[in-house]
C-alpha cells in the first residue's frame, strides 16, 4: 500500500512531531540484544561511535553537540531501543547556527488515514540533515523507522523518494541497519551489484565531510 508522503523542514518541526516520533522510534525500531554493546560500542559514560561520527561529519557552524551518551544502565535486554523527545532532538536534531545546514523531516501516511485525525497516523518517517561542504550539498540520513505492521510495504522507499527532491550531491546514512542501507542504496541510484565499492568510497572519503 502506497504512502502519501509530508515534508516539514527547520522551525517545522515542533514538538507534537517529534513526540510522535520518538513514540514510532520506541515502539518499532527494534530491540536491545546480547552483541548491542560490541557491535555500537555502547558502554557507560561513553558516547556511541555511530552518534559521534554524526556530530563529527557536521561542519563546526552546524552546532556540533557533545550529549549524545547512551548509557549500560538504561539499557535493558530484549527491551525496545526508546527515545525521548529530548533525547532525539539532542541526538537526531541538534540546533545550527547556519542557514547552510537544514533538519528535514518526512513522514508516511497511508491512504486509508483520515486527514482529519489528529494527530496523524504515521506508518514511518525519516529524519535528515542538509548541509554544505566545499560548496556541494551533503544529505545526511540520521534516522529511517517503519512501522512493524507496515513493513515491505514500499513505505521506506517512498520517503527516501521524498529526500531525492533535495537534489543532494552527497548522501549518506546513519545506521548499521542492513535494511536502511540497502533501501538507501535502492532509492539514491547505486543499486545492490555496487555495494562494496559504495561502502569502499565512503570508508575513504566520509571523514573529509566534516
Amino acid at each position: 500500500m502506497a504512502a502519501t508522503t509530508e515534508k516539514f523542514v527547520g522551525a517545522e518541526i515542533t514538538d507534537m512531531i517529534v513526540t510522535q516520533a520518538a513514540d514510532l522510534f520506541s515502539l518499532h525500531y527494534g530491540v536491545w540484544n546480547s552483541i548491542a554493546k560490541e557491535k555500537m560500542g555502547v558502554h557507560e559514560g561513553k558516547t556511541s561511535p555511530l552518534l559521534q561520527s554524526y556530530h563529527r561529519e557536521l561542519p563546526p557552524d552546524c552546532g556540533r553537540s557533545s550529549h549524545t551518551q547512551i548509557s549500560l544502565t538504561e539499557v535493558d535486554l530484549g527491551s525496545r531501543v526508546k527515545m525521548s523527545l529530548s533525547m532525539l532532538r539532542e541526538q537526531v536534531l541538534p540546533p545550527f547556527t547556519s542557514p547552510n545546514c537544514q533538519h528535514i523531516y518526512v513522514r508516511g501516511l497511508l491512504p486509508s488515514t483520515p486527514s482529519a485525525y489528529h494527530p496523524p497516523f504515521s506508518a514511518g518517517h525519516v529524519f535528515a540533515t542538509r548541509f554544505l561542504h566545499n560548496h556541494r550539498s551533503v544529505l545526511w540520513i540520521t534516522q529511517l523507522v517503519v512501522h512493524s505492521a507496515h513493513r515491505n510495504q514500499g513505505i521506506a522507499e517512498a520517503l527516501l523518494e521524498a529526500l531525492r527532491e533535495e537534489k543532494a550531491e552527497i548522501v549518506g546514512v546513519l545506521s548499521s541497519n542492513p535494511y536502511a542501507i540497502v533501501a538507501v542504496l535502492r532509492v539514491f541510484g547505486s543499486g545492490l551489484e555496487r555495494v562494496e565499492k559504495v561502502l569502499e568510497m565512503t570508508r575513504k572519503n566520509a571523514r573529509r565531510v566534516n
